[in-house]
């Protein structure tokens, strides 16, 4: 499903460049998804950070859902769906890659607590007072007997079927989905602001036929 480090999870053909960018061009995740507020205590000022599960779950159904499709339009649920199998498949298809799959809305719950410690650590940067978070116990790392640290994201972070997560009639979301489709923009001449001509762009395997002209005899 994802890789990365203990603290800061990278899904699965999802670089971190993506999430930032998308972030970035979204404006109710780039004001909502983090925020800060100051508090003073013994005239001493503080940063309380918290990290919004709701964005961060929007986030994640932006990121995986199709790009020709507009997100807004459809559940979390369909979206998750959508990722495990495409409606018009046949029944007898199997499911995509499982490490394509969107995770669970309680998994993403679940990682947003490590991500929350992760802000507060780097947070206390500088200050040699600062009480560092407790990933094991405020996060989602659980560290087993022998030592090794492992994600703890509960049990709906693996299924024992498919069938559990295609809770949608696939002829019903299929048809859902003609409505949800994002208008393609014509491509526009940057410079002129002038839609591009065929005759101006180059095709593949044709040849453009050169005007001969008479070159002047010397004297």
């Amino acid at each position: 499903m994802f890789g990365g480090n203990d603290f800061l999870p990278k899904f699965y053909n999802i670089s971190h460049l993506n999430v930032v960018n998308t972030i970035v061009a979204t404006d109710h995740l780039f004001q909502n998804l983090v925020r800060v507020e100051e508090n003073e205590k013994d005239q001493q000022t503080f940063l309380n950070v918290t990290f919004s599960q709701e964005s961060y779950r929007e986030l994640i159904k932006l990121l995986y859902c199709p790009k020709t499709l507009d997100s807004t339009m459809l559940s979390f649920e369909e979206i998750r769906q959508l990722t495990v199998k495409a409606p018009t498949a046949k029944r007898s298809d199997p499911p995509r890659n499982y490490a394509l799959w969107m995770p669970a809305a309680a998994v993403l719950n679940k990682l947003s607590l490590n991500i929350n410690c992760l802000i507060k650590y780097y947070l206390s940067a500088g200050q040699h007072t600062a009480i560092l978070p407790n990933f094991l116990q405020d996060g989602c790392l659980l560290k087993l007997p022998t030592g090794e640290i492992e994600y703890n994201l509960g049990s709906e972070a693996s299924v024992d079927s498919e069938s559990e997560i295609l809770i949608f009639p696939p002829k019903e979301l299929a048809a859902k989905l003609k409505n949800c489709q994002l208008k393609r923009k014509k491509q526009i001449n940057k410079k002129s602001g002038m839609k591009r001509r065929p005759e101006d762009t180059p095709q593949k395997g044709a040849r453009k036929k050169i005007q001969q002209t008479s070159t002047p005899k010397k004297q």
